[in-house]
């Protein structure tokens, strides 16, 4: 991965790295038609853990294609042999199997995965599309969204994810959405306590709320209105639209709200009432929006320039907020720390107190940097990626 500063606390360890040229799959799939055979640029990333002993990686890149391998920590070893190839040393005594499909030319901008009907869901040339989570069945487009520029998950941070102790439940920000839920428990009759994945995308200037279900599971959705479109063993409902989405860039939709950055600001959008209120605005001169959702904290950062302000989902302050030391290009989380990846650095920071505890130098690599983390398992893994690497 790089090297550690002295002194610095181990909190993040290599564990395997490889480079999109050196695994076949991936590259032989896009060298075809890449006039860049030899930098195969990642764009996005995603993890998912399927076991105890495996997780799930997913790699989306530049020229639009999705690769994902098989993690295995039980084969994990010490390596002390920097000289071997990082992509043999990967495939040989890290992973048990890759693969890799290309959806067309554009950049895979988006992934996520949605364990529960066993699908990836990535975005890629204004359309979202849906494949099984080993990419061993056809890539499904979801035609009926058009132009979509951004896409978020929904995320709970309030019924049975937060306790009375928790730090969210400190500002009454828990008792605002029991009363909120007392008024209206549904969007336009479709449930919002639902246990199904449900999404959020910015199809051109609309927001368009989605669910997804398995096959068999339309009929159990009392007051469902929506359009269903069926895609043969799963379905997607669109129960709620919205119009009047200009310039989306970042979003994350948590409970009841939705809340986007823009080059002027963030804002929240209520879906219960319709109503948009700001969270604040960005000065000028700062650089483009960055959200990342901390789930242990139940928390949204957002980013202005190196500074980041942690919000909860309703769009007020909590926690307080942290100083990095190089603006961030990309922002994940592992346990109680986050972790920042900018000016070539890999910095470990502890959430609770701001302190910078490890740095890991990246190299000299150019291109889109990004970082994914197993959000729904033991919190163990963090994947970045840096161009090709």
């Amino acid at each position: 991965m790089g090297r550690m500063e002295s002194g610095d606390r181990m909190v993040l360890e290599a564990v395997a790295e490889f480079e999109t040229s050196h695994i076949p799959a991936f590259s032989s799939s896009l060298c075809s038609t890449s006039s860049n055979l030899g930098q195969i640029s990642i764009r996005s990333l995603a993890i998912s853990t399927t076991s105890a002993s495996k997780t799930l990686i997913y790699a989306g890149s530049q020229c639009g294609a999705i690769l994902s391998f098989v993690f295995d920590p039980s084969q994990h070893h010490t390596r002390t042999d920097t000289d071997q190839d990082p992509g043999q040393r990967l495939s040989s005594t890290k992973t048990s199997s890759s693969r890799c499909v290309r959806v067309g030319n554009s950049p895979v901008e988006s992934v996520i995965v949605v364990a529960e009907i066993d699908r990836v869901l990535f975005l890629s040339d204004g359309f979202l599309h849906l494949v099984d989570r080993y990419l061993s069945s056809p890539v499904q487009k979801l035609v009926f969204l058009k132009g979509v520029s951004s896409v978020a998950q929904k995320l709970s941070f309030t019924d049975t994810m937060v306790s009375q102790t928790d730090s969210v439940s400190e500002d009454g920000s828990k008792k605002a959405w029991e009363r909120v839920g007392r008024i209206s428990s549904r969007y336009n009759g479709f449930s919002v306590f639902t246990n199904y994945p449900q999404f959020a995308a910015i199809a051109g200037r609309k927001l368009v709320l989605c669910e997804m279900r398995s096959a068999g599971r339309v009929n159990d959705a009392p007051g469902a209105i929506g359009r269903v479109h069926d895609y043969g063993g799963f379905t997607v409902t669109v129960f709620r639209e919205f119009q009047n989405f200009d310039a989306v860039t970042t979003m994350a939709w948590i409970d009841h709200s939705v809340i986007i950055g823009t080059a002027s600001g963030y804002s929240l959008f209520s879906c219960i009432t319709g109503q948009f209120s700001s969270i604040f605005s960005l000065p000028e001169s700062s650089g483009p929006p960055l959200l990342k959702v901390m789930h242990r904290r139940k928390e949204v950062l957002l980013l202005v320039d190196n500074v980041g302000i942690a919000s909860n989902s309703l769009g007020q302050p909590v926690g307080g907020s942290m100083i990095f030391r190089h603006v961030p290009e990309a922002v994940g989380q592992i346990s109680m720390y986050v972790v920042v990846f900018g000016d070539g650095k890999l910095d470990v920071y502890h959430r609770r107190t701001g302190v910078l505890v490890q740095s890991i130098f990246c190299g000299e690599r150019t291109g889109c940097s990004v970082i994914a983390e197993d959000d729904g398992g033991n919190e163990e893994f963090l994947a970045c990626a840096v161009s090709d690497k």
